[in-house]
């Protein structure tokens, strides 16, 4: 069975993987993280601690010297995990800054926020990608893959939830959905695509 079809029956059957603190949690201590020269987070008001996960809200982006944002909101995003947040400087001068957002009962998103000139001109809500970034069909890309939300149980066992998982290629433009690899991996996986959303389409399990 293809390497990414195991892995994404994982995902669906709910899998969550503990984040752990890495080097990043000397960085915690001082409420700062530096993810590229000149671009950094401050970290404010740390809601909940979870063993090794803390949370954290009303968080700062920081880029050359100046405040570009600040969530004034409830939402709590997490810091320690391996890959996540990470910051990068794509076309056009825009930088991409992506951080973990907790999002229980659900499975954790991801939140990318783009700015230029200091400015942010857009964010989206991505999944969690558990893994490394790969060339999933050998077109020079690197993509990542997650799905959106946990896939709730069918009262028959041998049925499930369509539940899409999505995949994003990292582009020069940011991190975008690929969506004909989408429904080509979808196709494999489910037997047919239903979307690009999780809906109450039922399908076998077992496929």
């Amino acid at each position: 069975m293809n390497k990414y079809v195991i892995y994404i029956i994982a995902l669906l059957s709910g899998f969550c993987s503990n984040n752990i603190f890495n080097d990043l949690y000397k960085k915690l201590e001082k409420k700062e993280i530096i993810l590229l020269e000149g671009v950094r987070i401050i970290l404010t008001i740390e809601e909940k601690s979870f063993n090794t996960l803390n949370t954290f809200s009303q968080i700062e982006i920081w880029i050359d010297s100046q405040i570009v944002f600040k969530d004034e909101s409830t939402t709590e995003y997490i810091f320690g995990n391996n890959s996540w947040p990470q910051a990068r400087k794509i076309e056009n001068g825009i930088y991409e800054v992506v951080i973990e957002v907790f999002d229980a009962p659900d499975l954790n998103k991801l939140r990318a926020f783009y700015f230029r000139d200091n400015v942010l001109i857009n964010s989206k809500v991505l999944p969690f990608f558990e893994s490394q970034p790969e060339d999933i069909n050998y077109d020079g890309i690197k993509e990542y893959f997650g799905v959106m939300h946990i896939s709730d149980a069918h009262e028959n066992p041998d049925s499930c939830y369509y539940n899409p998982v999505l995949y994003y290629k990292v582009s020069n433009n940011g991190i975008d959905l690929d969506s004909s690899l989408t429904i080509m991996m979808n196709k494999k996986i489910w037997g047919e695509f239903y979307g690009f959303e999780q809906n109450e389409i039922i399908v076998p399990c077992a496929r």
